[in-house]
């Protein structure tokens, strides 16, 4: 190849092109270089496409299909405050998670919600930059409510890290409230922090729904200055075997009005797994109602290298204060 013509297309806009002379034996390649750079849209998707033509000056190539190269991409958001609602940068909080879930975050990036939100909310892994990290949060004065509408969990967290959720309400409604098992999840997160949030369930005598926040095999949480109401159960953290639960901090929260164990570090029967280094301070537990008889207001299993500290239970209790098994 001694000549040809360079040329790339953004979306459906306009096509640019750029003459090439050089001297290019069979089997070999070369590196060349647009002298206007190329110009990316900020967010959300967006399609590239680049092929050469006239080679030699030949005429159109009737096998132009592998002469082009291209694809769908997604960019990344940037380090900044993106305001979520009608008429906002994201008009609702799916469409801004489900632009993370793609593009990623290359900073620190705030999604702040500026309306309440009903659906299913989820973060699984996705790409990001050494040191970036993402905040969804939305005004202390006027949080926003997050509500079901299905019997998935409110919002599931898997395999993510570096995430910090503050000044949210996570609610069940009538129509679900009874359905869903955990209103948050986490599932082999590590760096993930919850803070002046609210998490409201419905007084259910039911074991396996009206839960309100699971953490399993997590590493590296903060649960600090929430709220945790009216479910069966507040904060539940989990570990299975060959699985690691370490380094939670849960303090300053308030636990009432919960039929079944206040804060429970679980291991599933028969497991060989342990949770190790828990900090449990400053936490406040009332029951006015009369909770479930099994129940305790903290209840540690295989826990090792833990402190519990300045903790304060009041109204009526099912079983103990504090129960440490195994």
């Amino acid at each position: 190849i001694q000549s040809f013509t360079l040329n790339y297309q953004v979306n459906q806009g306009a096509v640019q092109s750029q003459n090439y002379s050089l001297n290019l034996a069979s089997g070999f390649g070369s590196t060349v270089s647009f002298s206007i750079p190329l110009t990316l849209p900020n967010t959300d998707q967006f399609s590239l496409r680049c092929w050469i033509s006239s080679v030699n000056n030949l005429a159109a190539d009737n096998a132009q299909k592998n002469d082009t190269i291209g694809g769908v991409y997604f960019t990344a958001l940037n380090t900044g405050t993106y305001n979520i609602g009608t008429g906002q940068y994201f008009n609702n909080l799916t469409e801004a998670l489900s632009q993370v879930q793609r593009g990623g975050i290359a900073g620190s990036v705030v999604l702040q919600l500026l309306e309440s939100q009903t659906g299913h909310f989820s973060l699984s892994t996705f790409p990001t930059v050494a040191g970036s990290q993402l905040l969804l949060t939305s005004p202390a004065n006027n949080p926003a409510i997050l509500t079901p509408n299905s019997a998935e969990p409110l919002f599931a967290l898997k395999n993510t890290s570096r995430i910090q959720m503050r000044h949210l309400v996570f609610a069940r409604n009538a129509l679900f409230g009874n359905s869903i098992q955990w209103l948050v999840q986490a599932e082999k997160c590590s760096l993930i922090s919850f803070s002046n949030c609210r998490f409201s369930g419905m007084r259910s005598s039911n074991a396996t729904t009206n839960r309100l926040v699971q953490f399993n095999n997590c590493e590296n949480t903060l649960v600090d200055s929430n709220t945790f109401e009216h479910g069966y159960g507040g904060l539940h953290l989990n570990v299975e075997s060959n699985e690691i639960s370490r380094l939670h901090t849960i303090s300053n929260n308030n636990l009432r009005e919960l039929l079944f164990t206040g804060i429970l570090a679980n291991v599933p029967f028969s497991s060989t797994a342990w949770h190790e280094q828990l900090v449990i301070r400053k936490n406040s537990l009332f029951n006015q109602n009369q909770p479930n008889q099994n129940s305790d207001g903290i209840h540690l299993q295989q826990c090792r290298r833990f402190v519990i500290e300045g903790n304060t239970m009041r109204g009526t209790i099912g079983r103990h204060a504090i129960f440490l098994q195994n």
